[in-house]
């Protein structure tokens, strides 16, 4: 049986820009190309490379350009990697430095053939941008608390969350609005740090590994509602020395690496934290995105913590409602809305595309939600002026 590709649609009048003008964008991937780093704006097809680089700024893709997981809407290589490079730390800070940058975005490949997924090379690389920038390593604030306090503050948010959507769904003004926490509004030296990693397979150790090094802001894209989850994002399943894709198609063999020790995993029933009381291997979840987010929230509430969606994916206003009460339960403040679109014939195709004044009225709900920074639009992306973004978060 012959399975038929869905057509593709013209680009809408708002999706087409001009290429913008001057040498900065071509000093940038010069820059990039002699430090031999990866960018996700090149390897992800971002259609903001070009103004990003004419403004001498990037997002970094740390750990290499291969990915160990296939999420059907990304562009970036699949298979199996090579070793970290030791020395890119060293590399993304003198790039930091060279660019002059004020805010800087790390993101990486999904690396599940390391045992902590690539956190320690995150940390290493923050280290070493702070240590050239003169700012030095920050005392960590992350600790673990009383899970029946965990609890208590984790019923507390879906409930008021909960109040917030109902609120919406009805035409009122929020309840409960949210008073900013003066402790997160201090001076923070620059450059600020953004990391964007990926969810290390469920590996609890390695997401408090990165929080205790203090990121500015712990992103982390929840990119699309529950029920399309797996249909954009794809499944995947460790199952002794390989991973496999829950279509049974075979990924990965990891080889001689080490898996993740009982006790570190959230899946670990000793582990978890209510609500949660069953295990599950399979990623990317989307309980334990939420899970990762409350863990960070609870141990260092000053965190800037941001998650990400792409929209034109079949999603209806209520799962979004839905899925942004979660999020806010969990302790995230920061949220990017965007257009996917889609890289090639590979990957999975839109749906269909938003409007400039739905992706408004969209970002002003999501404002009156509780969320207190929103960029919302047909270009965003998670990283997309991210400094400017932060930067709003502390007035």
């Amino acid at each position: 049986m012959v399975m038929s590709t869905p057509p593709i649609q013209p680009l809408p009048r708002w999706l087409k820009r001009n290429v913008p003008k001057g040498g900065a964008g071509h000093f940038t991937a010069g820059l990039i190309q002699e430090l031999g780093l990866q960018t996700v704006c090149d390897h992800a097809k971002c259609p903001n490379r070009m103004e990003c680089y004419s403004r001498k700024t990037a997002t970094f893709m740390i750990l290499g350009d291969v990915c160990t997981r296939g999420c059907r809407f990304c562009s970036v290589k699949k298979g199996r990697p090579r070793p970290p490079d030791p020395d890119e730390p060293r590399r993304v800070a003198e790039a930091v430095r060279r660019l002059g940058l004020k805010h800087v975005v790390i993101t990486c490949v999904t690396r599940d053939d390391l045992p902590d997924g690539g956190a320690e090379h995150f940390v290493r690389t923050i280290e070493e941008i702070r240590k050239s920038s003169g700012v030095g390593v920050r005392e960590s604030r992350f600790e673990v608390q009383d899970a029946a306090v965990v609890r208590v503050e984790s019923d507390r948010l879906a409930a008021a969350s909960t109040r917030r959507r109902e609120d919406l769904k009805f035409g009122e003004a929020p309840s409960e609005p949210r008073t900013p926490n003066p402790e997160s509004r201090s001076p923070i030296p620059e450059p600020t740090i953004e990391v964007l990693p990926s969810d290390f397979a469920g590996n609890a150790a390695a997401v408090e590994k990165l929080a205790a090094a203090k990121p500015d802001v712990y992103n982390h894209n929840v990119e699309t509602v529950p029920r399309l989850f797996s249909v954009v994002r794809g499944r995947w399943e460790i199952k002794g020395s390989e991973l496999f894709s829950v279509d049974g198609r075979v990924g990965w063999d990891k080889q001689s690496a080490v898996p993740p020790r009982s006790g570190n995993n959230w899946w670990d029933r000793a582990s978890l934290v209510p609500p949660y009381t069953a295990p599950s291997r399979t990623f990317p979840s989307y309980r334990w995105t939420l899970e990762m987010f409350r863990r960070i929230h609870r141990a260092d509430p000053s965190m800037a913590l941001k998650s990400g969606m792409m929209l034109g994916l079949g999603e209806t206003t209520d799962e979004l409602l839905e899925t942004w009460a979660d999020l806010l339960a969990a302790g995230c403040r920061m949220l990017t809305l965007g257009q996917y679109l889609q890289p090639s014939l590979a990957q999975t195709p839109v749906v269909r595309y938003v409007p400039p004044e739905e992706f408004e009225r969209l970002g002003e709900l999501a404002r009156r939600m509780g969320f207190e920074q929103v960029a919302s639009g047909p270009f965003v992306r998670s990283s997309y002026h991210a400094g400017e973004m932060f930067n709003a978060s502390l007035v």
